[in-house]
């Protein structure tokens, strides 16, 4: 039924009436868990002064949303830092200053497999079957770095007019060899091959044959260093090549280069710098968003901080002949079912009937409870300054 102001009131003169509300699943007001012996008196109170709530909302407190917060601040922190530091990473252009020393050693093997002639010797080329050359490199430099070194043996046919420019040449890879130098001052490297010397001879003796006048050829064998982007040369050998059957000798040309400069260029920026850039970026705006909103909790928590504390003041100043507080907090021996009011104006009501004291009960410094001992029931009024 409705009073004068249109509320919806139920009004208990026994404890059949009672039983039939629950028996209809309706919402239950807070005049039914008070003590049989209340009902008689045509108890009237507000049926939403007791809501049985099953949702309960999860609560994390102040303390505990701005730690989060923190740490969620000081995780984009560190990221944007290493990842700003990840598109830094550009390297400038260097000098390195370094020594190269290099030779060639070889011997001349006779087509009778007899024997191999050594070095600095005259030689038939009507004898010799092949050259075998060993090669050696070593760098030297004022720092200590990472560099991939590419190496390639190549041979060369030279062949040249009576005015001694050379109109032919014929180049053919022997070797190729890369090596990565790791954090080092010091670099060497070995190379050793075989070269089929009756090869290019016959290759100039055909050429002399079929083009009249008189020529000169030579094989040379190079040993090409590549650091960076720059190719040196670092040992050749010159074997003259001869269709008059005529003695002859080999020179060497060897590299013994002192306070050279090599030029290094850095890296520039490219996609993962790009990559690097985009994701600290993204994290700074990510960061700011935190940021506010870590401000706008911690204004609006002292804020409702003011307002808690007004409310409190102003329960236990109002109603302070009714109001008894505890040391310690509520504690009691009796087991009773708890019943969660939803204003203390309800409470208030509810003391009035049961003609009880309200207890008062300090949980924190944002929580309060204000309880009403029944017999087998207690309810609880909670005042919380998250919920202001």
């Amino acid at each position: 039924m409705q009073d004068k102001k249109g509320k919806n009131k139920f009004n208990f003169t026994t404890l059949d009436e009672l039983n039939s509300i629950k028996s209809e699943n309706k919402v239950v007001d807070v005049s039914k868990e008070i003590s049989d012996s209340k009902l008689a008196n045509n108890l009237e109170i507000d049926n939403t002064l007791y809501n049985n709530s099953f949702k309960k909302r999860l609560y994390f407190s102040f303390e505990t949303r701005v730690t989060v917060l923190i740490g969620i601040i000081l995780f984009l922190f560190f990221g944007i830092c290493y990842f700003s530091v990840q598109a830094m990473k550009v390297t400038v252009d260097q000098e390195i200053h370094y020594t190269e020393n290099s030779d060639v050693k070889y011997e001349v093997c006779l087509k009778d497999k007899s024997e191999c002639l050594g070095e600095n010797l005259n030689y038939n080329s009507n004898l010799i079957d092949s050259l075998s050359l060993h090669f050696n490199y070593l760098s030297t430099y004022d720092k200590k770095w990472s560099l991939k070194t590419d190496y390639k043996i190549v041979s060369i046919l030279n062949i040249y007019d009576a005015y001694g420019k050379n109109i032919y040449n014929d180049e053919d890879d022997i070797l190729t060899d890369s090596t990565s130098m790791n954090n080092r001052k010091t670099f060497k490297k070995e190379f050793s091959t075989t070269i089929d010397y009756n090869k290019y001879n016959d290759s100039f003796i055909e050429y002399c044959s079929n083009h009249d006048g008189v020529y000169t050829g030579a094989l040379e064998v190079v040993l090409y260093v590549f650091q960076g982007n720059e190719g040196l040369k670092s040992a050749s050998l010159s074997v003259p090549l001869n269709n008059n059957n005529n003695n002859f000798s080999i020179s060497k040309g060897i590299t013994d280069k002192k306070s050279e400069v090599l030029y290094i260029r850095g890296n520039k920026w490219n996609k993962y710098n790009s990559l690097c850039a985009i994701i600290a970026s993204v994290l700074t705006v990510m960061l700011f968003i935190v940021l506010l909103r870590t401000v706008y909790l911690v204004k609006k928590v002292v804020g409702k901080k003011d307002k808690y504390q007004e409310k409190l003041q102003e329960i236990i100043g109002k109603y302070n002949n009714i109001i008894v507080t505890t040391r310690d907090g509520y504690k009691s021996n009796v087991k009773r079912r708890e019943i969660k009011i939803n204003s203390f104006e309800e409470l208030l009501k509810i003391s009035e009937t049961l003609e009880k004291a309200i207890i008062y009960s300090k949980v924190n410094d944002v929580k309060s409870e204000f309880i009403v001992e029944d017999i087998d029931k207690l309810y609880k009024y909670v005042l919380k300054e998250v919920d202001l």
